[in-house]
């Protein structure tokens, strides 16, 4: 590794992981839906599905903020995935199948504070280029 952060390799990284957070989502809020114990046509059924709808319709609006390169959108970012990752990793040893999403949490908070090549593409972003 070069003394001056790649930027595309910064896109790379950054990408990669807004991908997998998003369809980490759509995972979990799928299997939540297909598991819930109200049924769809009743009003607790529909708010579970309408609750789990935003839910996913704002992580989507972070992280486009967050690849545009919002300085706040990466601040909420890493801490609303640090409280989850700090909810995960109890949750990860009563349920080691939950390992998968707390490494994924943290590789992504990781990447947001650490990576210098993340931050060169991010500051790309705001810069306009």
């Amino acid at each position: 590794m070069g003394d001056s952060p790649d930027i595309a390799r910064g896109r790379a990284i950054l990408l990669t992981l807004i991908v997998a957070q998003l369809g980490a989502s759509a995972l979990i809020i799928g299997i939540y839906l297909r598991s819930m114990p109200a049924t769809w046509d009743s009003p607790a059924g529909q708010a579970a599905v309408a609750t789990r709808v935003v839910r996913f319709l704002l992580t989507v609006v972070l992280m486009l903020a967050l690849y545009r390169g919002s300085t706040i959108a990466k601040w909420i970012a890493v801490a609303l995935f640090g409280v989850a990752l700090l909810i995960m990793i109890p949750a990860t040893i009563l349920a080691p199948i939950m390992a998968p999403l707390t490494i994924l949490y943290a590789a992504f908070i990781a990447a947001l504070l650490v990576s210098r090549d993340v931050d060169a593409f991010l500051e790309d972003q705001r810069s306009g280029r």
